[in-house]
């Protein structure tokens, strides 16, 4: 786009009505007049009256930059050619220029106070639905965790050592992989492990943070326990399996 630009400038070069200009949003007097108008992605052309700049959404070649400017890029409406006004607008032109630098000043700054309190609310509300996000999110743990519960993890074990199907853990699409925010998306482990690290055993492991095994690792709070009968016909699958494998 560069050429075609640096083109349409020297075009208006000698221009008295009209200038076309570019602007280093990323210096320090250009960030300021970008922020000023808004401008967060490159590149942006904005036209029309320098106090009301309005998107440009066309073809960014020469022939269509050149077609718009000469069509568009001509005197308009303001408090410099109120002739280009109609009655509504002339009227307003008329009452802000004959008011005083102290009466402007003050019109300006009533709306910049609105302007702050709307945002200033606004942020409020942002913030409200930020907690009521974290709670959602606080109360779906505490469901996966009772629901996740030490029968759960024994079930996936015993599948994955009889079947050979493996466990693999949901993950929201939302999040980046490796997010680092250390709640881990280990899959299985493979039956004897202890390593403290491992989210999840499935044999007979003592790895410290879940146990679905025979190990003496606790599982998380409010787990379910296994009924006697449960565990017996538990551990004569297990003892069966063991016996085939020898």
């Amino acid at each position: 786009m560069k050429p075609a630009w640096d083109k349409l400038m020297r075009d208006y070069k000698e221009s008295k009505t009209a200038l076309i200009a570019d602007v280093d949003c990323t210096t320090k007097a250009g960030e300021k007049l970008c922020g000023a108008h808004g401008i967060e992605g490159y590149p942006t052309i904005r036209h029309g009256d320098p106090t009301d700049l309005q998107e440009y959404s066309g073809e960014h070649d020469f022939k269509a930059l050149k077609a718009f400017a000469d069509l568009n890029l001509k005197p308009q409406c303001g408090f410099k050619h109120p002739e280009l006004c109609d009655e509504e607008s002339k009227s307003q032109i008329s009452m802000l220029s004959a008011m005083d630098e102290t009466g402007l000043t003050g019109l300006i700054a009533d709306v910049d106070a609105i302007v702050a309190e709307e945002r200033t609310k606004a942020e409020a509300e942002m913030e409200k639905l930020s907690e009521k996000i974290q709670i959602i999110e606080d109360g779906l743990k505490e469901t996966i965790t009772k629901l996740e519960t030490k029968r759960f993890n024994m079930a996936k074990g015993i599948r994955l050592d009889k079947f050979g199907v493996k466990y693999v853990k949901w993950k929201d699409p939302r999040e980046d992989e490796g997010d680092g925010d250390g709640d881990g998306d280990g899959e299985e482990g493979d039956g004897d492990g202890d390593g403290e690290e491992a989210e999840e055993g499935d044999g007979d492991g003592d790895g410290e943070e879940e146990g679905d095994g025979d190990g003496d690792g606790p599982g998380p709070d409010g787990a379910d326990e296994l009924s006697e009968e449960e565990n017996e016909k538990a551990a004569k699958e297990m003892d069966a399996k063991d016996g085939e494998d020898l």
